[in-house]
């Protein structure tokens, strides 16, 4: 081999390696956290009609049926990408209310680059409105959070827990985060904390202030 042919071949292989280490540091989905893009956060969070869960609440024994009832996905009059859902407790009646418009989305503070979604989750019933928050913080990462406003104060919902296997209620999920909610309107403003699988949905709920702890045994899901 020639010395021009060696060293051209020596050129090619260094540009190779610094394109490569180069596209490794730049933000993608992995550095940005699990389910980056819309249609990946709906498969954590947006069911259709007819899906359901079972939860038993482990102290009690009492047995609470949450059944989507309506669901929406598509492109809002603003243009912007949304979905809801509205699921039935059996419990008490309530509607609960999980919805996502992209006009909320902005840059990550935490990650610069990414960029944050929300979910929000709003409570009611005839003549009882429960009012709402943002629940579900996207990507998911340890440490990603939004803010809930409570008055003139301001609490987060935030990430603290992940998982990679975890056995609940007598199932075995994989990939399950865990969410703190220090304001949660729908638990009559206690902080709560929702585990979340991968096309599941909420698998455990966790209100320390009721003594309350929920564990799915049952579901269908429809997505």
């Amino acid at each position: 081999m020639t010395r021009g042919r060696l060293l051209f071949c020596v050129l090619v292989l260094a540009s190779f390696f610094l394109v490569t280490c180069r596209r490794d540091a730049e933000p993608d989905g992995r550095d940005c956290g699990e389910a980056t893009t819309i249609d990946e956060m709906m498969e954590w969070v947006f069911f259709r009609t007819g899906s359901y869960w079972i939860y038993e609440e482990q102290n009690s024994g009492a047995i609470d049926t949450m059944t989507v009832y309506y669901d929406h996905h598509g492109v809002s009059p603003t243009g912007n990408r949304e979905f809801y859902m509205k699921m039935e407790s059996s419990l008490d009646g309530s509607t609960y209310e999980y919805w996502f418009n992209d006009a909320w989305s902005s840059e990550s503070s935490l990650r610069p680059g990414c960029t944050v979604r929300e979910v929000d989750c709003e409570k009611y019933a005839p003549n009882n409105y429960s009012a709402g928050n943002h629940v579900f913080p996207f990507p998911l990462f340890i440490g990603a959070r939004v803010v809930q406003w409570q008055g003139l104060n301001s609490s987060f919902s935030i990430i603290t827990e992940y998982a990679e296997s975890d056995s609940i209620g007598g199932n075995l999920y994989h990939g399950v985060y865990t969410i703190s909610q220090e304001y949660s309107p729908q638990h009559d403003y206690q902080p709560s904390m929702y585990s979340i699988a991968k096309n599941v949905g909420i698998v455990e709920k966790v209100i320390p202030n009721t003594l309350e702890h929920w564990k799915l045994i049952e579901f269908q899901i429809i997505q």
